[in-house]
């Protein structure tokens, strides 16, 4: 029998799916948004946040984003999935309005990134800067 967010495996325990300590990745992402300009009193930057970390825990998931991001994502919260991607597509604006110098390095050549986008190269960022 198959377990939503867990690998298939043959012995008597299973492990999730994630490789990483997430716990870790997940202040990584938080430490990431602040940075950047954005306070952690809302809800749409926990929805950045946990998408951003399972991009970043599991890159490949961006291959199949609605299925492997959107979904988990709006089920841990309890919400739809366009209120998911719309809440980080709000984030993404509010923190290309506050126009940090580190938003700049990231996001040299695009000012208004999709969602999609956003959490793709934020994800790629916390990979390269973080955790090396």
């Amino acid at each position: 029998r198959k377990l939503m967010g867990y690998i298939p495996c043959y012995a008597k325990e299973c492990r999730p799916v994630i490789h990483r300590d997430f716990e870790r990745l997940h202040s990584d992402v938080y430490a990431l948004l602040r940075a950047l300009g954005i306070r952690a009193d809302h809800t749409q930057f926990f929805y950045t946040a946990y998408a951003i970390a399972l991009v970043a825990d599991q890159p490949l998931r961006s291959v199949l984003f609605t299925p492997l991001v959107w979904i988990p994502v709006a089920r841990l919260y309890d919400v739809s999935i366009t209120d998911v991607r719309d809440a980080i597509h709000c984030t993404a604006e509010e923190i290309s309005c506050a126009g940090t110098l580190l938003f700049a390095d990231i996001f040299s050549r695009r000012t208004n990134p999709s969602a999609v986008q956003f959490v793709l190269e934020l994800a790629a960022y916390i990979n390269k800067e973080y955790h090396v």
